[in-house]
């Protein structure tokens, strides 16, 4: 369990699951699934392409007010900032599958759906931490 502090309230948020965890009888299986890898690709899919929210809500939903609530410090590229950037693919649909998946989690509801906007390339600092390879 992971314990997240935000102003005078805490969260208690669980850890990924194995997929051997996940494959016990219901009543011994530890509840939960895996969402960060799929959340921008499905509210852009659903909310952005289908013209419910403009991209620029979208971006302040997942950028601007995270650093809000967690009182960090402004975003973008400018001079002497930190080099944290991510690529996403906007343009061109995928298949979201469960080998691709990053964490220790592989119990995903949208296996198989076919979504815009995954990750390309994380840079953070300067160096490339992730790269997809397609």
């Amino acid at each position: 369990m992971i314990t997240i502090k935000i102003g005078n309230k805490e969260y208690n948020v669980e850890e990924a699951h194995s997929k051997e965890e996940k494959a016990q009888e219901l009543s011994k299986c530890p509840n939960g699934i895996i969402g960060l890898e799929t959340s921008f690709p499905l509210i852009y899919t659903y909310f952005v392409k289908t013209g419910l929210i403009s991209l620029e809500k979208m971006v302040d939903i997942f950028v601007k007010k995270p650093l809000e609530i967690f009182s960090l410090p402004k975003y973008g590229m400018y001079e002497g900032s930190n080099a944290n950037i991510i690529i996403l693919d906007i343009n061109n649909e995928r298949e979201y599958k469960e080998d691709e998946i990053v964490s220790k989690g592989k119990n995903s509801p949208f296996i198989g759906y076919k979504l815009y906007g995954f990750n390309k390339a994380t840079i953070v600092n300067g160096e490339i931490v992730y790269l997809r390879k397609d």
